[in-house]
């Protein structure tokens, strides 16, 4: 099978623009033998100091937005839902974006997805839920050199896997200096039976659901003031910890968080370093 599938909204090279007030629907009902196609419903590339005001992308094989190479980009109060992989996307190279005062629910993979590069950017005033339900994953997810970004006041609730997870990466690739800060992270995290079963072999940790899931090598995060906390009864609370540290985190410093409810332990520190300050005043 060939065909063509293109983004709904498509800039290249632009600078200084914006787009307020657009809906961008593909209609997919069905996705049948187009699993493997992965486009944008509105994507920027090489574009700077560019805003995305007002628009709502849904339906998309693919990504709800996305954007690559380029800077300053903004992305204000956007709905983003119903896409089958990334909500949000901030590609490779695409330092200083903003994702500010979006809704970002039920998209197949990753709510908000930092790629590659993404560095001194904010994720703020969000609200992210119900993610990653095609391809187990989660709310917000932040990586390979997306150093210096904020994290701070959006609520993170119901998606399948973590709320917010710093992938594993080198040294010199992880998203160090990243600061979580006033978020409500909650009830985050399917059932193991629910896990598609491709992924089943994986370590046990790494499925099991967390408010915040922290993989080495990265450095000097810090969390400070959010609530993580399960909400859910009985058998249905899949947010087994807060907070997990991976070996080699480093430097993290938490202060001043509430984190309740858990069915076990609020805090699993595989990483044992003495650099690392954790909090011994969680509410159970």
């Amino acid at each position: 099978m060939v065909a063509t599938y293109y983004p709904l909204i498509h800039a290249m090279e632009q600078e200084e623009i914006c787009m307020d007030g657009f809906i961008l629907d593909s209609h997919l009902n069905d996705i049948g033998p187009l699993e493997g196609i992965w486009g944008r419903g509105l994507y920027l590339r090489r574009c700077h100091r560019v805003v995305v005001r007002n628009v709502v992308s849904k339906n998309v094989l693919g990504d709800g937005f996305g954007c690559g190479q380029g800077s300053h980009i903004s992305f204000e109060n956007c709905v983003s839902s119903h896409n089958t992989h990334y909500g949000i996307h901030p590609g490779s190279h695409s330092p200083h974006t903003r994702i500010a005062d979006c809704h970002v629910h039920d998209n197949g993979s990753d709510g908000v997805y930092l790629c590659w590069g993404a560095s001194y950017s904010e994720v703020v005033d969000c609200d992210v839920h119900d993610n990653g339900g095609r391809l187990y994953r989660n709310g917000i997810c932040t990586g390979h050199k997306d150093t210096d970004t904020l994290i701070a006041r959006n609520r993170v609730y119901r998606n399948a896997k973590h709320g917010i997870h710093v992938r594993d990466k080198t040294e010199a690739n992880g998203a160090h200096r990243t600061t979580i800060r006033d978020n409500v992270i909650e009830d985050n995290g399917w059932s193991f039976e629910r896990v598609p079963e491709k992924l089943k072999q994986l370590p046990r940790q790494e499925l099991t659901g967390h408010g915040v899931y922290v993989c080495g090598i990265t450095r000097d995060l810090t969390l400070e003031g959010n609530t993580i906390r399960e909400t859910r009864t009985g058998d249905e609370r899949h947010q087994h910890h807060a907070l997990y540290l991976a070996p080699k985190v480093t430097g993290l410093k938490m202060t001043g968080n509430v984190m309740e409810g858990h069915p076990e332990a609020d805090i699993v520190d595989d990483a044992r370093e003495a650099s690392n300050v954790l909090q011994s005043d969680s509410k159970d």
